[in-house]
């Protein structure tokens, strides 16, 4: 289990995560294969894996589309105290380089908790956290072998440690 930088409170109260403006966003959860297992066996016949990532839901009303397991009304997760991997992490990532093939955890400034907050000791305090669970032989192991799970984000983001995988 992954420690946690935010409360869920502070998460839960924003309007951003779980939000999408493409049904097949690279923002879209990627999945381990275990993950694709638990989600799928924890929402039976919903089809809530497409492709290895969670499956989305137009809202069209808004223009967006949800994450599968969100839920607009609580502005809820069905599963946040299992949620997958890059859910966990968020608003860092696992940011694959295209131009030199490094991964580094990064951090999506379009959380607004961490545009706000990101120069903060507790930030880099659990970056360091967050670079020492990703590079134990157990997540190296799990990168290797499931590299859907490395994805090249769109944008400038801060890079905190490098995952040497």
């Amino acid at each position: 289990m992954i420690k946690q930088l935010l409360d869920c409170s502070v998460c839960l109260q924003c309007r951003g995560c779980c939000r999408f403006s493409e049904g097949n966003s690279i923002w879209v959860p990627a999945l381990s294969s275990a993950e694709q297992d638990s989600v799928s066996k924890a929402c039976p016949g919903e089809g809530v894996v497409v492709g290895g990532r969670l499956a989305t839901v137009p809202a069209p009303e808004e223009g967006l589309h949800y994450c599968v397991l969100f839920s607009p009304s609580g502005n809820s997760c069905r599963l946040y105290s299992r949620r997958p991997l890059e859910c966990r992490l968020y608003p860092f990532l696992v940011n694959l380089n295209p131009d030199n093939g490094r991964v580094f955890l990064c951090l999506d400034m379009n959380c607004p908790f961490a545009a706000e907050h990101h120069k903060e000791s507790s930030f880099r305090e659990y970056a360091g956290y967050l670079a020492e669970y990703l590079n134990s032989p157990a997540r190296l192991e799990l990168f290797r072998r499931e590299k859907r799970l490395l994805q090249s984000y769109p944008g400038e983001m801060p890079e905190f440690a490098e995952i040497k995988i």
